[in-house]
């Protein structure tokens, strides 16, 4: 089982494959016009000159990481790491966007599975969505246009989870059930307006924060519903903060801790249905015991106050509520599955498949490979699934 210095190892190195593939596509790109050439005159060598030094940054913090005991101050290290990255691979972005138009194979293959994926949860909920996945700086998504943003560079097949996540916030205030007479009303909305004048939420400040909260909790609840643990993993062992665990954003979004035990009580309610029973509870135990682990070791405790933990609870079972009316063939159901292809992976016998699997099923059995293997083999793990969608 890997130990809480594995995972923070496991971050760094998932730093190191993402600069990889930025170097890749700065030697991929051309110059062939006269502008095109301009920018790379001044520019191409500088980043390359960043890439270099911000690498050898985090390949000695590797070397810390298995010479020393993580702390708190591991954490804070490697997330400082991670805005270092993300505000390079910004600034790359823009350039490449100048220079060439376009993100790279790699990226755009992984936009098209995310789209696919995307495609089908439209089907299953029956809503509109009809737009694309486009690398961006960030994760976000856009209610004017609806287009859905994922980080670049993509990390593989591991960040792919995350356009769940925004296309949560699409559905949140398109997902209907019928009323009484046959007329179909917004669950999520009434939901919220009815929290609101509950906990007696007048300001219109108080008011916008927490309906930021609790379209968040939404988006989180959804992914896992639609997606099952591969959202729970790519969220809690990847994204969620440790040492940044207990705190809130003012005005949009919850503290990592309350957001991963509705992440958590949400597989806890899926693995209670009758068609999935019991079929979580293993993967539950080794998520929970991680993110708990991860927590302990920057000094956080893993429980969460009552008062905070009955607020989750309340809200994270009233959305499953919503959700199971609204959207009920869009819960993930395929586990065994995902559980098969994993063993058929150890076997090597994934190349003997007939039927192309459901991606979802891919992101789950990638996480049962990634859990079970050393951190060395991501990257391969990543490739192997993605050959097959």
């Amino acid at each position: 089982m890997t130990t809480v210095a594995g995972l923070a190892r496991e971050r760094l190195q998932a730093l190191l494959t993402q600069l990889d593939e930025l170097w890749a596509l700065l030697a991929e790109s051309q110059g062939d016009q006269d502008q095109e050439q301009y920018l790379r005159d001044r520019m191409h060598g500088v980043f390359e000159g960043e890439i270099g030094k911000l690498r050898e940054k985090i390949e000695w913090d590797i070397w810390l990481v298995q010479n020393v005991t993580v702390t708190r101050g591991t954490w804070v290290l490697l997330e400082e790491r991670t805005r270092e990255c993300k505000k390079l691979f910004s600034e790359c972005l823009c350039y490449l966007q100048s220079l060439t138009a376009r993100f790279g194979r790699t990226a755009a293959e992984l936009c098209r599975i995310a789209d696919a994926m995307l495609d089908k949860m439209n089907q299953a909920c029956g809503l509109g969505w009809r737009r694309f996945t486009a690398p961006s700086e960030g994760e976000s998504y856009s209610e004017w246009v609806q287009i859905i943003r994922l980080r670049f560079p993509l990390n593989g097949i591991w960040d792919i989870p995350i356009a769940a996540h925004e296309f949560g916030h699409f559905a949140a205030y398109r997902l209907n059930v019928p009323d009484e007479d046959g007329t179909p009303f917004p669950v999520f909305r009434d939901f919220v307006e009815g929290y609101l004048r509950q906990h007696e939420v007048s300001s219109e400040a108080r008011s916008q924060a927490w309906r930021s909260y609790l379209t968040e909790y939404f988006a989180d609840i959804f992914a896992t519903y639609v997606l099952g643990p591969s959202y729970a993993c790519t969220a809690l062992l990847l994204r969620f903060e440790p040492a940044n665990a207990q705190r809130e954003s003012s005005a949009t979004h919850p503290s990592f801790a309350k957001r991963a035990s509705a992440i958590i009580e949400t597989l806890q309610r899926m693995d209670m249905e009758r068609d999935s029973e019991g079929k979580f509870s293993s993967i539950i135990d080794v998520i929970n015991q991680r993110w708990c682990d991860t927590l302990a070791s920057v000094g956080t405790g893993s429980e969460l106050p009552d008062n905070d933990r009955q607020q989750v609870s309340g809200i994270a079972s009233a959305i499953y509520g919503d959700l199971k009316r609204a959207c009920s063939n869009a819960r993930y159901i395929g586990w065994g599955n995902a559980q098969s292809l994993f063993g058929r992976s150890k076997n090597n016998q994934l190349r003997d498949l007939t039927d192309r699997p459901a991606i979802t099923d891919l992101l789950n059995a990638a996480w049962l490979a990634r859990l079970n293997a050393s951190s060395a083999k991501m990257p391969a793990i990543s490739k192997e699934m993605i050959s097959l969608v």
